[in-house]
């Protein structure tokens, strides 16, 4: 399993932690997916599983629990549901979906 960190600001200071940082591929402050891109693009994994860095209170079997329902129904991708509303910002993503998502940001214009 290895470990990415999206950042386009205060790398060095991330780098401190000793995770692999990088920067968005897009050049053009695509907001979080270009993040989710670039992590595609960093990564030989088959399965990612991405989550914001500002969520202290989030524990490994919630990210378990993501891997978990997105292989048992083979699906692309899997997004966490409290119960009452999907937390997209928390979710399981087949690595397939790359050339999708770097097509739909293409598209967008900001």
């Amino acid at each position: 399993m290895s470990q990415l960190f999206n950042a386009n600001r205060n790398r060095e200071q991330y780098q401190a932690f000793g995770l692999t940082v990088v920067a968005d591929q897009t050049g053009s402050f695509d907001g979080p997916l270009a993040g989710v891109l670039t992590a595609m693009i960093y990564t030989d994994a088959d399965v990612l599983v991405v989550m914001p860095c500002d969520s202290p209170l989030i524990r490994a079997e919630h990210l378990q629990k993501l891997l978990a329902i997105r292989a048992e129904n083979d699906a692309d991708v899997s997004v966490a549901f409290d119960g009452d509303r999907l937390h997209p910002v928390f979710f399981s993503d087949k690595n397939i979906t790359k050339n999708q998502l770097a097509r739909l940001l293409g598209q967008w214009s900001r």
